[in-house]
């Protein structure tokens, strides 16, 4: 029995986010299936994290178990052959038996893209906002967010799970038209990155102080965030993985777009 480590590119549009559900489309259903066509059994596939419906990822980890002696320069291929054109394997390895792609992950990034100007080619992937916003104000804000905290306020109402989360990286910035946040933390609750754009968006439109984020945070309350920003803005760039956890997914750097 092979652990086999992918790291996957998706446009998450026309999926239902990564988990497998029932009669929907998922990115984990659509792996698992032409995993299935490929070596003639059930594979279990094991995500990094899960993802919203129309979250998009450019470095996203996941394992799986199987029986095979295929080389994994010729899994890949074969994998690909049987994938819908929104799905693209980038890299794969066989990795050590013990090695799982969510729970030995120390760190996921995700960035936020939001557009000034109007685009028809990067719509699926950019929020087009149509008024000024405050870049400078947004990143102070953002600020507040790095260490160990309480992120309530960031996700859903009675959801019930661990609210604390390590942010290591948070960071907005400008370039012409474009503006990214950039976040990066061990864990990240439902929705919590798109409260957190919501909430910035707030703040870049002068309808609250970005000194004010700080007080967000300690109300443990959804109502005093902004909205849920829209899921297509969002990508998954990367999770990382200590070295004790076998080696290292093949690097993978955002798209400069």
């Amino acid at each position: 029995m092979r652990n086999i480590r992918l790291l996957l590119e998706f446009d998450g549009t026309e999926f239902k986010g990564w988990q497998r559900q029932n009669n929907v489309r998922t990115v984990q259903g659509t792996l698992e299936d032409a995993a299935r066509d490929l070596f003639g059994s059930d594979v279990s596939i094991v995500g990094a994290g899960r993802t919203d419906a129309g979250v998009h990822a450019v470095g996203y980890a996941c394992n799986f178990h199987v029986q095979s002696g295929l080389p994994c320069e010729r899994i890949i291929p074969a994998l690909q052959s049987r994938l819908p054109e929104d799905v693209v394997v980038l890299g794969g390895s066989d990795a050590a038996a013990f090695f799982h792609a969510r729970y030995h992950a120390s760190a996921r990034r995700y960035v936020y893209r939001i557009t000034t100007a109007p685009t028809a080619l990067w719509r699926r992937t950019r929020l087009v906002v149509r008024h000024t916003v405050d870049v400078p104000a947004m990143n102070e804000a953002v600020q507040q967010l790095l260490g160990t905290h309480d992120f309530t306020s960031f996700m859903p109402a009675g959801t019930g799970v661990n609210p604390v989360c390590n942010v290591a990286e948070a960071r907005v910035e400008r370039r012409e038209s474009l503006i990214t946040v950039t976040l990066e933390a061990d864990r990240f609750l439902h929705h919590m990155v798109r409260t957190i754009v919501g909430t910035l968006l707030d703040v870049g439109r002068g309808r609250i102080g970005p000194e004010q984020i700080s007080s967000v945070l300690r109300t443990r309350d959804r109502g005093a965030a902004g909205r849920t920003a829209p899921a297509h803005g969002l990508t998954f760039v990367k999770a990382s993985y200590p070295r004790d956890a076998g080696t290292e997914p093949p690097a993978v750097s955002p798209p400069g777009n």
